[in-house]
């Protein structure tokens, strides 16, 4: 048996120099802009998303079709059905504001848009998150006591998002409150253009 000409290199300088090595990759994440701001951009992640690119009109349209509730939670049971004519509803009288709860569970970083409607002063609810561009919104089908809920990217350019929408939640004894949450038997396309 010939011995190994070079000997193995201790467990802990590998160790070391991988959490280095993940230091040099992560370290460029985040940069000082020069100003009195400091700039965060997650390699480029963030989409630039302000306050100004969600003012105006919202037109939401949701395909047409009907889909049943399934897999619910809370007070009603599933196979109600919530049912959507297609029609553009435009929200013109739409309320943004900064919120740090939007679209993350543990509190992200975002805007919060609320439109009323002629049933409900929050018929559209919407959450983007600003780093990402991540967005959810939801409409309310009146007839159904439902919102219908989509999720996608918002596309800062063409003031678009485009979403695909799994999941509903509704007033199951029409008083009022949301008491029901459930996924859809398939999913609706949904779609918002903001002029």
């Amino acid at each position: 048996m010939t011995a190994d000409p070079k000997p193995a290199a201790p467990r802990g300088l590998i160790a070391a120099m991988s959490v280095a090595l993940l230091g040099l990759a992560l370290g460029p994440g985040c940069n000082d802009s020069g100003t009195r701001t400091n700039i965060i951009n997650n390699n480029g992640l963030d989409c630039g998303l302000v306050h100004n690119d969600l003012i105006g009109s919202w037109q939401v349209t949701i395909s047409v079709g009907t889909r049943t509730l399934v897999n619910c939670t809370g007070t009603g049971a599933s196979g109600a059905t919530v049912t959507s004519s297609g029609s553009q509803a435009t929200y013109s009288n739409v309320t943004v504001v900064a919120d740090t709860t939007a679209s993350l569970p543990l509190g992200g970083v975002g805007f919060q848009v609320v439109g009323a409607g002629l049933n409900r002063a929050d018929e559209l609810i919407a959450n983007v998150e600003a780093a990402s561009c991540l967005a959810q919104f939801q409409v309310w089908e009146n007839a159904d006591k439902t919102y219908i809920q989509c999720i996608g990217t918002f596309d800062r350019v063409a003031r678009t998002i485009a979403g695909s929408c799994d999941s509903a939640e509704s007033d199951s004894d029409g008083n009022g409150t949301i008491d029901t949450f459930c996924d859809l038997s398939a999913t609706f396309t949904g779609s918002v253009l903001i002029q």
